[in-house]
């Protein structure tokens, strides 16, 4: 069972109708809608009409007993459900105030009228205090059913999730003297309890209710064994540039070495560390190499309760601690300590040096691996449908019986400097704990009985700065710094040996490139760096808006291509423009970057990507592969089934049901944060640990852009 967000927002404009903007459901989707209204005297119940269905009342409360807020939520299911807006009305009862969540989702149970069927309990509370809980009866399906609530609070207010919840919209609002709040979450299984909880008392009220899967859903990847088949056919053979000092390797080794923090907003802030406000020394929640990574193993497991994710907190993993600018080690969090960069040099030493210079055995030999996942047509088609625009599911379509092939690349760092300047803060601008890289191929089969082929390949790694001619770019924009950009290219491009890809590696960011040599490289206009690195955005004169491929719809190649690029750039959704307006207003507030005012030019240049030449660096390559130019150090692919370590199992094949350090699909369970540590002042999170991207959406967008711009 999978959500899909449909609309969200507010009215604060006193009336007894309140209609949200326009939105198309899903045909036999269960469709549920939170409407929070606020009214002097008490706020009536309403009705909701639209999309060309009957929307029936699941439940309603008040905020308290005399409060002045009401939580409503209502159901519907069709199939034939119409696009238009959804009206709440109150009889004639002018409200102050009206705000609503409204999301879908898919394989449900689709007995009865208007996903009766679908939602087979429900439960109210409230009162005025900081937190709430209602605890539901037994579960339809421990593992499969979801679990949904809804909270309205009287006042604005940030609303966190409870433990294992996914936060799905929070929309606090004030206008004058009214205020209020509503947010809504779920979970996928993992306990009948759904909670909140805010930092000021205040009046509030909340829906809990269970969605109940089809009995026959939709199996969520393929098995193993393709995967397996499939990856060691297209094994990858990287070039490396001499002097590189981090290499793929083995993720759950990794996380098994470091600490689980908690962190609160703001993030960059390490009084958020450990607990807002908490005593120094800051403590983890999870001490270092105390993590168990798979269940029944020793330690403390990721579980629901310890992998918590929303707009309010987040967690990292920290591996060997920070330094500061000059470069001395920071181990600790401490009331005095400088905790600004991330300690490379000890990940450095931990996985390349010997057991008597400081090294660990364990984390030398899970180097040299990648993870691989196989996501076949109906998964892919359920995770394309999550993005509304362009839409990825049409694009899909235009393929035959297309699956995607990733090879996830974790590093345990990742290094990233400006041209021009030597001050540490031009040297540490971009650099990392915890990076992740991924080399996908889009396989295609004439038929479900067919062998697969693969017709594109796609390179994660940095935006090109002005490119001779149109590329297949996209970015990840779930990343504020958006370090992450995948390219696409015809597989026809790629140098094989043996049938298998030649990937070229640059250099401390570790970008994947079809050919060796120098790649000019760019930062978005919104977080460009200057000053040395010493502050991040653009400050006036304004520089023109980048053009985006959507500004050119003519160049798509047919009407589909056009629609398909529709409202999509190349950096996302932000848009140029928006861009530099957010640039201009972050350097009018003087408070985005290290404030290192003077040590260079108002315009920083990135350092470019240098690949180098095969046998330069290390090769790494399928067992028993002959690559002729190879060199001398050459490096066999360690990736392995079911090995098992000191009574733990190492795997290479994304199993994500058993792995929780994966996210789940659509964002649903596993591990959502960060894979190293924050680092104080870094507002766009640019020096943090990197989040596992959704390396499939960004493919594909890519994809979309070179189809729209002639470059595919």
């Amino acid at each position: 069972m999978a959500r899909y967000k449909l609309t969200a927002g507010s009215n604060l404009t006193p009336a007894a109708t309140f209609a949200t903007p326009p939105f198309a459901p899903g045909a036999g989707r269960l469709v549920l809608a939170f409407a929070m209204s606020r009214r002097v005297g008490g706020p009536a119940v309403p009705t909701a009409t639209g999309n060309g269905l009957t929307w029936q009342q699941v439940a309603s409360v008040i905020n308290v007993a005399a409060g002045n807020s009401r939580i409503t939520c209502f159901r519907a299911m069709s199939g034939a459900p119409s696009a238009g807006p959804l009206t709440f009305n109150f009889a004639g009862q002018q409200q102050l105030a009206c705000a609503w969540s409204v999301f879908e989702y898919d394989n449900v149970d689709g007995t009865g009228t208007n996903g009766s069927g679908a939602v087979v309990q429900q439960l109210t509370t409230s009162g005025n205090v900081t937190t709430l809980a209602i605890t539901l009866n037994p579960l339809a399906d421990a593992a499969a059913s979801v679990v949904v609530g809804g909270v309205a609070l009287g006042i604005n207010e940030t609303v966190t999730a409870g433990a294992g919840l996914a936060q799905i919209d929070l929309l606090p609002f004030v206008q004058g003297t009214t205020r209020g709040t509503l947010e809504t979450e779920d979970r996928t299984g993992g306990g009948t309890t759904v909670d909140w909880s805010w930092p000021t008392t205040a009046n509030a009220g909340a829906i809990a209710l269970e969605v109940k899967a089809a009995a026959s859903p939709i199996v969520p990847s393929a098995p193993a064994s393709d995967a397996e088949t499939l990856a060691k056919q297209f094994e990858p053979i990287l070039f490396f540039s001499a002097n590189e000092r981090f290499f793929p390797a083995d993720a759950k080794r990794y996380v098994e070495h470091c600490a689980l923090w908690r962190a609160q907003a703001p993030f960059d802030a390490k009084d958020s560390w450990g607990g807002k406000g908490g005593p120094f020394p800051k403590a983890p929640l999870i001490d270092y190499g105390k993590i168990s990574a798979l269940a029944g193993e020793p330690g403390t497991p990721l579980d629901a309760a310890s992998l918590v994710d929303n707009q309010g907190e987040e967690r990292f993993f920290d591996f060997k601690g920070w330094m500061d600018a000059a470069r001395s080690p920071q181990p600790k969090v401490t009331a005095t300590s400088k905790n600004t960069f991330s300690n490379r040099d000890a990940i450095d030493t931990a996985y390349n040096k010997s057991d008597a210079d400081g090294g660990d055995a364990k984390l030398r030999d899970s180097r040299f691996w990648y993870h691989a996942e196989l996501i076949e047509a109906d998964r892919l088609k359920r995770l394309l449908a999550t993005v509304r625009a362009p839409d990825l599911v049409k694009v899909y379509n235009t393929l035959k019986n297309a699956a995607l092939l990733n090879y996830y690349l974790f590093y345990p760092a990742h290094e990233e400097g400006l041209a021009d300047c030597t001050n540490t803060e031009a040297v540490e601008f971009g650099c990392c704990a915890g990076e992740w890289g991924c080399l996908s191929l889009l396989l295609e089969r004439a038929d479900p009985n067919s062998d697969y082929q693969p017709s594109y390949i796609g390179t994660s790694g940095r935006l090109l700065a002005a490119p001779s001619g149109p590329v297949a770019q996209a970015a990840d924009d779930d990343d504020t710094a958006k370090r992450m950009v995948m390219t696409v290219n015809a597989f026809s491009k790629a140098t094989l040996t043996s049938g298998h890809p030649r990937i070229f590696v640059a250099k401390g960011s570790h970008a994947l490139y079809l050919a060796p040599g120098t790649f000019a490289v760019a930062y978005p206009n919104e977080s460009h760096p200057n000053f040395c690195g010493g502050f991040e955005g653009i400050p006036p004169p304004a520089t023109p808006p980048e053009t985006h491929l959507a500004d050119n719809p003519l160049a798509a190649e047919g009407l589909l291509w056009g629609k398909v690029i529709a409202g999509s750039g190349l950096l996302g959704p932000l848009g140029a423009a928006a861009g530099l307006v957010w640039g201009i207003v972050e350097y009018a507030q003087a408070n985005h970057g290290l404030n290192v005012v003077g040590t260079g030019p108002t315009d920083d240049t990135p350092l470019p990507d240098v690949v180098g030449n095969p046998g330069a660096g290390k090769t790494v390559q399928p067992a028993g592969l002959t690559v002729p130019d190879a060199g001398p150090d050459v490096q066999n692919w360690t990736s392995a089934r079911s090995l098992m370590i000191d009574g733990r199992s190492y795997d290479f094949v994304v199993d994500r049901s058993k792995q929780p350090w994966w996210p789940g699909d659509f964002n649903q369970g596993g591990y959502l944060g960060r894979w190293g540590p924050r680092v104080e002042t870094d507002p766009f999170g640019r020096r943090a640990g990197m989040r596992f991207p959704a390396f499939w959406r960004v493919f594909f967008m890519a994809f979309a852009n070179g189809k729209a711009s002639g470059a595919l």
